[in-house]
């Protein structure tokens, strides 16, 4: 029997890091095969320099074990500009039909998020077939919202946290100090944070939208 497909479906390069490298380094190490996906460019356009992600991205994703990334092209910071039917056509058309979903919290403060997590969605349809849908944040979006994501499912990245923060690091232009939450310490002690929360040790947390016995990591 094959292990299920996962597509980890993102607006930019770095939120897949962020929100749920070290359960993606995980379910590589099972097996499981895993599709990175972003609906954006690549291209940071709303900072006074343009930045590209994209060859951090796949180095990123190297260091998790993941496949070289796909990106569909939209632009950053204005996918709310178009329409959700055309860019869930567009991930359709990018990765096999998934068994898990893993996508942005509903309750991001960012809009390209936002937007990402409608379209995960539409995605993750049970059409005929169970889809699994789990809602990660990257690391105080929700919070900044009002709206905190409220967890009830956690992994455990004991064993694979070094790589998401060396994922996070192949990310030059994203590097940030402590205190902000994306900073290394920051993520290391969210991580610390869930772990004593589900007494995991470390660990990242999701929100269960739609789960199945066994397409759950």
């Amino acid at each position: 029997m094959s292990l299920p497909a996962v597509l980890a479906l993102f607006a930019h390069p770095d939120d897949e890091s962020l929100a749920c490298g070290g359960t993606l380094a995980a379910l590589v190490d099972a097996g499981w095969p895993v599709q990175v996906v972003y609906v954006g460019d690549g291209v940071i356009t709303a900072r006074a320099q343009a930045q590209d992600n994209r060859a951090d991205a796949t180095a990123a994703c190297t260091v998790l074990g993941l496949p070289a990334p796909t990106f569909l092209g939209h632009p950053d910071q204005r996918l709310d500009t178009v329409a959700v039917s055309d860019l869930v056509n567009d991930v359709l058309a990018a990765a096999p039909p998934p068994d898990l979903v893993l996508s942005h919290a509903s309750a991001d403060l960012n809009e390209d998020h936002r937007v990402v997590s409608k379209v995960s969605r539409v995605v993750a349809r049970p059409i005929d077939r169970p889809v699994a849908l789990l809602e990660c944040e990257v690391p105080a979006n929700s919070t900044w919202n009002g709206t905190p994501m409220v967890p009830n499912w956690y992994v455990g990245i004991t064993g694979t946290l070094d790589r998401k923060l060396t994922a996070i690091a192949r990310y030059q232009g994203e590097a940030r100090s402590f205190p902000h939450p994306c900073s290394p310490e920051a993520v290391e002690a969210l991580a610390t944070a869930h772990g004593a929360a589900s007494g995991l040790g470390r660990a990242e947390a999701f929100r269960v939208v739609r789960g199945y016995a066994g397409l759950l990591p």
